[in-house]
């Protein structure tokens, strides 16, 4: 029989914590009832193991990044609008074929048995934990329409922010692509063609020719070892990366490093700053704020930082204090924090910044997208040119054979 976990109050006001064996959430809260304790918190324990034929390996059921975006303004709009949160969720739960819909009728379930909405979609692993505090925060403070506004806000800026990378880098990749395949089809299939018409002639290849032709026969002959290779090169640097000390060095070097260096700076002012001003609008207290905002940044450098903050802020600072001191934010992102602290509407000056800098991310990004197109255009010109070159080298040989 399934384990449940419970929190609890006595009559007398003493927390309980247990776990209790019961095949629904209801029928356990119905025992607990019997004892005379009251549940605050109540789920089924998770376990470890899950039958085989119940793993989705293509995760089926996980939402995406705009499937998230899509279901906080969907529930964001029902609830502006006044329906209560079971028929939100209904409304959603009867949309056919929609995974967001299935995670509402989960939700809509846990609700009706007694957990809280927060606590329900935690359950459900749809939103990150910081998306997670905003709508706490909302629905204890009685704003959970605006929480869930801003949370859908949040998600739909990350989504366009991260869409617009991947369209601005699409063409790059092609070009790159569409060249290997090319220098691939001359080392492997034309280069080696030729080499019978010179074998019968008994005269030798051009230097260049030759050495393309062994490479391609190199490239031919061990393709499979040389995938294993880039393979294990690739995992090494994966697991190497998972290690603190060369994660921290590696994503120092990443700031220092021109062109790259500030656009990973400004996009990591920008999700910090948006994050915490989303969290402190909503009444989260900045120590809590920052914890989470240690786990939304990504660079080893700002981690750092922010966790420095939080000790200095236990120390009796102020926060102000410890951003300006910082020594890591650009002075646009500290000139506003301080002046929205001295305003009274820090958290409405941090989003602003956030707003300020994801627009700088966006135009260094197609800067230098425009820069880069050129450059590995002529790159990839000069190479497979180098390659026709021997090639036609070649066929002029082949013509001086038959004079």
């Amino acid at each position: 029989m399934p384990q449940i976990k419970y929190r609890a109050f006595k009559s007398n006001g003493e927390e309980v914590i247990g776990r209790l064996e019961a095949t629904e959430i209801s029928a356990a809260i119905e025992i607990l009832h019997q004892q005379g304790l009251t549940p605050y918190e109540i789920n089924h324990e998770k376990t470890d193991a899950q039958e085989w034929w119940n793993i989705d390996i293509l995760g089926g059921e996980k939402l995406n990044r705009n499937e998230v975006a899509i279901l906080s303004r969907e529930l964001a709009t029902l609830v502006s609008a006044e329906l209560p949160i079971d028929e939100a969720l209904q409304s959603i739960a009867d949309q056919k074929n929609s995974k967001a819909g299935k995670h509402a009728i989960k939700i809509k379930q846990a609700i009706q048995e007694g957990i809280s909405f927060t606590k329900a979609l935690e359950n459900q692993n749809i939103f990150s934990p910081s998306q997670l505090s905003i709508i706490q925060a909302g629905e204890l403070g009685g704003t959970l329409n605006e929480a869930l506004s801003q949370v859908a806000e949040f998600s739909e800026r990350e989504n366009k922010l991260i869409n617009d990378i991947q369209s601005a880098l699409f063409y790059p990749a092609i070009l790159l692509a569409l060249a290997s395949a090319a220098v691939v089809f001359i080392l492997t299939v034309l280069l080696p063609s030729l080499k019978p018409i010179f074998d019968d002639a008994n005269a030798s290849l051009p230097a260049s020719t030759a050495f393309l032709i062994q490479l391609g026969t190199l490239l031919k002959t061990n393709w499979l070892l040389l995938l294993i290779f880039s393979f294990s090169v690739l995992l090494a640097v994966i697991y190497a990366l998972k290690n603190p000390n060369i994660q921290a060095r590696t994503d120092h070097l990443i700031l220092k490093t021109p062109l790259i260096g500030p656009i990973v700076l400004k996009s990591q002012t920008a999700l910090l700053n948006r994050t915490l001003g989303v969290l402190i609008k909503n009444g989260v207290n900045i120590t809590k704020a920052l914890n989470i905002v240690e786990d939304v940044v990504s660079n080893h450098k700002f981690k750092l930082t922010v966790n420095n903050m939080k000790d200095k802020i236990k120390e009796g600072e102020s926060f102000i204090q410890c951003y300006e001191q910082s020594n890591i934010f650009p002075l646009l992102a500290t000139r506003l924090a301080a002046a929205g602290d001295r305003t009274g509407k820090l958290d409405m000056m941090l989003l602003r910044t956030a707003d300020i800098f994801e627009d700088q991310v966006k135009r260094d990004i197609d800067r230098l997208v425009g820069l880069l197109t050129p450059i590995l255009t002529v790159s990839i010109g000069l190479l497979v040119g180098g390659l026709v070159v021997s090639v036609l080298t070649a066929i002029l040989s082949v013509n001086d054979l038959a004079f």
